[in-house]
């Protein structure tokens, strides 16, 4: 996971190098979820804001990675700053705990403040299980055509930020 952030930060400096423009003023953040289909083990990496989530089959939603929190209000640890792996967050689980997991969520802070703090206090508990099933209510294609068609259309007061989810999920034939 440490080296795929760190090939990510290499082809951002390239971007920045063919754009004109300095690294630092990209201001990328990245979160990343590694899944071994045959062994079950799953690796996570996080910089910046946002959140990684886990569903358990226990309808339980658990957050995988807690990135440090920046003294200054409102500021984001970035991939795109010098010292960004001092602020790199790795989490590895091995298969019996990964097991546990169902369904996977990597999203923006656009997406992932909104359904972290309430009201009502257990907001990401619904919001996890209410996401889990509208996407097995229909085959993959439909289900992302509908999530698309949900971030676009979000709306909520003082939420103004970027909407970007991904969801990884088994299915009880797999």
């Amino acid at each position: 996971m440490h080296s795929a952030f760190r090939k990510t930060r290499a082809d951002m400096e390239q971007f920045a190098l063919k754009q004109n423009t300095l690294l630092e003023d990209l201001h990328c953040t990245l979160l990343g979820l590694f899944l071994n289909i045959e062994t079950a083990v799953i690796a996570i990496g996080h910089i910046g804001d946002g959140l990684i989530l886990g569903l358990t089959a226990g309808k339980e939603a658990i957050p995988l990675a807690a990135s440090p929190i920046p003294e200054e209000v409102g500021a984001t640890y970035v991939l795109t700053q010098t010292n960004w792996e001092q602020y790199f967050c790795f989490e590895a689980f091995p298969s019996e705990k990964a097991r546990e997991f169902k369904t996977f969520y990597l999203m923006t802070d656009g997406v992932g403040d909104d359904c972290q703090y309430g009201p009502p206090p257990d907001i990401l508990q619904h919001w996890a299980n209410d996401i889990d099933q509208e996407i097995r209510m229909f085959p993959p294609t439909k289900s992302a055509q509908r999530l698309k068609k949900y971030l676009a259309t979000y709306h909520a007061k003082g939420s103004f930020d970027d909407r970007t989810l991904v969801v990884a999920y088994t299915r009880e034939d797999d």
